[in-house]
């Protein structure tokens, strides 16, 4: 009766993994009798029951291996696995590799591995997230989730098919603790849920993203919840602390508002942390006591962000903080080291205060109305902060570059026919345009060694545009704007001066055509930095030797200074001036 009840509730294949690793302990106990070690005390002993970590525990419910999960890293245990959340709401896993795919969890479950050598892996093949808890209550601990696919993404652009963990957070309070997330070239930890979101959010605690195309993102879209920065409403009140992002091309993306993030290590990504404005409620978060370093396109990326965010007492190091077209930010008492740059374009109301540097910067600030950069101090062995604005702002809040002098650079910049540029996959060229069907890679033509380190007046013109954004570099130097729609834009950037000559269009989920690129060299026009409301006031600098003082850019050329060096002005001393 027992044996018919067992082959009722069970496939014959879980119930026979089940008779198997019964006899498989009995055989193991009387080959211990036999060599006269010690008689278990009591049947428990005998079984293993409440043991959670051996690999026989066949009368434990709360063990994976009680409903026939192997573990060897061969056998495919996605159906033992299946079942096993299905009947119980608190599996744990013993040590192991668990081959699975697609599992969906519907109800309260609280999932827990022996430690990070108990790991779940996606079967070869798996599409879409490993585990699903969209309509589900999580708490998943002390254990590893792996892809296919681990290697280095920092530098890599491609879109892949497979993800981690999805959670709804509408549900209830959800705890992602000590899980380590590797190798999925997709979204590692996909998050969901809306504006309305009044319940207790979630936690993501002491977690490792190592090796994943995106480390968490608050708010993936699509059908499968598994499309990147696509403006969806994200996932609110999250806690991000005491997490080490690593080799991720981007380590999170806050699609959402009410995100703090504390205590995190963030290093060797692309995009470090990449805040994307373009859902309704994103923002108004915070971002604090985190260490920032060496992600090689932005530590940080602020991006029509329009409600505010806090971020402060951060260490960054060796990369650029990028605030652009966004407003409210306050970046403050943080840390600056290494080659580290921090940038506003066309925000309002943004403060940059009471930070110190340990390296020499580089503040360039084209924002408007209110922005403020004050009370920052730079350690006096690295001489001065160097502020500068390459562009014009004008009262009426419109960029005008400086005029382009130059012959024009770019080859084929109509796109007449499919030569002169190079493209990674996802651009086409053809019917006079350049197209991306959701691409994350570039498109880039060698313009000539004469933009390196130069002013660069870019124009360019979007059409046809679906999604996602597309921006340009040029020569490993400062980044446009990301552009979100159609029209016709002229942007100016300072060329690098590495030896890199390309002219870089990088699209960032972009479905769109481009046309019309034009590529010179123009006139620095630079305003002094007290000439627009978004100024520098009583910022601390402390130097070898301060700049000398003249009445205006006329004096200051005469008296010997050349274009780009620096003069303070005779009726303000606390304002810097740029020769131009």
């Amino acid at each position: 009766m027992a044996i018919d009840k067992l082959k009722t509730k069970y496939s014959v294949g879980t119930w026979i993994n089940n008779v198997k690793s019964f006899f498989d302990k009995i055989n193991e106990i009387i080959d211990e009798l036999n060599n006269n070690v010690s008689t278990p005390s009591s049947l428990e002993d005998v079984l293993g029951v409440g043991n959670t970590t051996g690999p026989y525990d066949i009368l434990d419910k709360n063990n994976v291996k009680y409903y026939g999960a192997v573990g060897d890293g061969i056998t495919d245990d996605t159906v033992a696995v299946q079942l096993a959340v299905d009947s119980n709401n608190h599996i744990h896993f013993p040590e192991g590799t668990y081959l699975i795919s697609n599992i969906i969890l519907s109800d309260t479950n609280v999932i827990e591995g022996a430690n990070k050598l108990t790991i779940l892996k996606a079967k070869p093949g798996t599409v879409g997230y490993l585990i699903n808890a969209d309509g589900a209550s999580i708490q998943i601990r002390n254990i590893t989730l792996e892809g296919e696919n681990i290697v280095n993404y920092s530098n890599n652009n491609a879109v892949g098919t497979q993800s981690g963990l999805f959670l709804n957070i509408l549900v209830s309070k959800q705890i992602v603790e000590g899980v380590e997330f590797r190798g999925f070239d997709n979204i590692a930890l996909g998050l969901n849920g809306n504006i309305l979101h009044t319940g207790n959010g979630l936690t993501v605690d002491g977690c490792s993203f190592i090796e994943n195309s995106v480390g968490i993102d608050t708010g993936p879209g699509g059908v499968s919840k598994d499309t990147r920065l696509d403006g969806t409403n994200g996932a609110e009140y999250i806690s991000i602390v005491n997490n080490t992002i690593k080799y991720c091309r981007y380590g999170y993306i806050i699609d959402s508002g009410n995100v703090t993030s504390t205590g995190n290590i963030i290093t060797d990504n692309g995009y470090g942390v990449y805040i994307n404005g373009a859902a309704a409620n994103a923002g108004h978060g915070d971002f604090v006591g985190n260490i920032v370093n060496s992600n090689n396109v932005y530590n940080l990326y602020s991006i029509n962000n329009q409600i505010g965010y806090s971020i402060t007492g951060n260490q960054f190091f060796a990369g650029e903080l990028r605030i652009d077209n966004s407003s409210g930010i306050m970046i403050t008492n943080n840390g600056f080291g290494g080659t580290c740059a921090v940038r506003f374009y066309l925000g309002r109301g943004n403060t940059f205060a009471y930070n110190w540097f340990y390296s020499t910067p580089t503040v360039t600030n084209l924002s408007l109305n209110g922005t403020e950069i004050h009370s920052n101090y730079v350690a006096p062995s690295f001489g001065y902060m160097n502020l500068r604005s390459p562009l014009i702002v004008d009262i009426t809040g419109s960029e005008t570059s400086g005029t382009p002098t130059g012959p024009e650079l770019v080859t084929n910049g109509t796109f007449t026919t499919d030569t002169d540029w190079t493209k990674q996959p996802g651009w086409t060229i053809g019917g006079g345009t350049a197209n991306g069907a959701a691409v994350s890679g570039y498109l880039f033509q060698s313009v000539g060694a004469t933009i390196m380190g130069a002013n660069v007046v870019v124009t360019y013109t979007i059409s046809n545009y679906v999604g996602g954004s597309v921006g340009f570099s040029i020569g490993g130097g400062s980044q446009s704007q990301q552009r979100t729609a159609n029209g016709t834009y002229t942007e100016s950037v300072i060329g690098g001066s590495g030896g890199d000559t390309n002219l870089y269009f990088q699209g960032i989920g972009f479905t769109g055509s481009i046309d019309n690129v034009s590529v010179k060299i123009g006139t620095p026009v630079i305003l002094g930095i007290g000439n627009y409301t978004g100024h520098f006031k009583s910022t601390k600098i402390s130097r070898t030797a301060l700049p000398a003082v003249y009445a205006n850019n006329a004096a200051a050329i005469a008296g010997g200074l050349a274009v780009g060096e620096e003069y303070r002005s005779g009726t303000d001393p606390d304002i810097l001036y740029i020769v131009h």
